[in-house]
């Protein structure tokens, strides 16, 4: 397909990896039509953390708008914000805008749409990370809010692009509606598959976690099971990451004055690329005890890429993806008691499990670019 125009990206959330995103679509823009793309922004998202580690490195490759965030407010608010960040983009020559992450705005322009209002002639195209309306666990009013979403998202003037891979399949399966699918990419960080070694009697075994630990990760119930799990001293729990809830945090520091801090280590802060790279590698077994998950993990792809040994939910896209990895083995979403009895089960198969052999191929970024923009 021929590129479009002038091409203006659209994010005002820099949590997850969503400006990795946007980093992906300004790299791709800039190399397939030669032309800086806008990026339209929040001072939020430019005050951020992942900016700086993200966009910062690419200032001068984009041209930049600053615009009131559409985080929060009601769906009218959303919608008066988007459409006055788009005016500010008409007579600058914008074809097409792109909005990686619109899990946000859907319904509000969605609303939009089916009210009669469309984006002054702008071709939209949005990616949205959640589709909740194939989650069939949700409770009832969470799953009629799911499908008013979706019915508002088939309103919107805007091509829709799913990053779950197995909520289409589910919509398609389940109901016969075909949406499109877009692959959600694995972040690189540069990362090379190596043989994981093998340790020693009374060598360090690290179960553990990165990335920003919260509830909806489940990163409570991991550190209960631990505790309940009463594996032997070499076993350690290594969880790296911005721990967002106090709560969490006392408990962490409790279960370590109980256990030794030799045994739960903890790195409670923001972690830089390489930090978070160098936290990876330290990990034998990667666990995703996710609760609930809607979505994709870019964190599972990234510990399969590396031939890791994955503990999983077994809910959702993670559970599907992780089900047809060889080295994944899954617990019952939610359930102390059965991801006691996995981590248990992990040690005991240990030197079975790392040595099996998974190659697995990654949803590539400029796979991810080309599907989403269309060229």
């Amino acid at each position: 397909m021929t590129p479009p125009g002038r091409i203006a990206i659209v994010e005002d959330d820099p949590d997850g990896h969503r400006l990795a995103l946007v980093e992906i679509l300004i790299r791709h823009v800039l190399e397939k039509t030669g032309q800086k793309p806008w990026l339209v922004t929040s001072q939020r998202v430019l005050d951020s953390k992942p900016y700086g580690i993200y966009l910062r490195p690419l200032e001068g490759s984009f041209e930049l708008r600053v615009y009131a965030s559409r985080r929060s407010g009601s769906l009218f608010v959303r919608w008066r914000k988007f459409m006055s960040a788009l005016s500010g983009l008409r007579g600058l020559d914008v074809e097409q805008v792109l909005v990686p992450t619109a899990d946000r705005l859907d319904s509000a322009v969605g609303l939009g749409g089916w009210l009669g209002f469309r984006l002054w002639g702008f071709k939209a195209r949005f990616g949205i990370l959640r589709l909740d309306a194939a989650y069939p666990k949700l409770p009832f009013a969470k799953k009629l809010a799911a499908e008013i979403r979706f019915g508002l998202q088939r309103w919107g003037p805007f091509t829709a692009f799913y990053h779950d891979d197995y909520a289409v399949e589910e919509m398609r399966r389940a109901r016969g509606i075909h949406l499109r699918a877009v692959p959600d990419p694995m972040l690189t960080l540069d990362l090379k598959p190596t043989p994981q070694p093998r340790r020693g009697p009374g060598e360090k075994r690290i179960f553990g976690v990165t990335g920003v630990l919260d509830r909806r990760k489940g990163v409570d119930l991991l550190v209960e099971a631990f505790a309940k799990a009463d594996l032997p001293r070499e076993a350690c729990l290594l969880l790296a990451g911005e721990a967002v809830h106090g709560d969490l945090v006392r408990r962490i520091e409790q279960l370590r004055a109980l256990l030794g801090g030799d045994r739960i280590l903890f790195q409670n802060e923001y972690l830089s690329a390489e930090d978070y790279k160098a936290q990876l590698a330290r990990i034998d077994v990667v666990c995703l005890p996710y609760r609930g998950h809607v979505g994709p993990s870019n964190v599972f792809q990234q510990a399969a890429f590396l031939n890791k040994v994955v503990i999983a939910s077994d809910y959702g896209c993670l559970g599907w993806a992780a089900g047809k990895y060889a080295k994944a083995v899954l617990f019952k979403d939610g359930s102390v008691e059965s991801l006691v009895s996995v981590l248990r089960s992990t040690w005991e198969n240990w030197d079975a499990l790392l040595a099996v052999e998974a190659p697995y191929r990654p949803s590539e970024p400029a796979e991810y670019a080309r599907v989403f923009c269309g060229f």
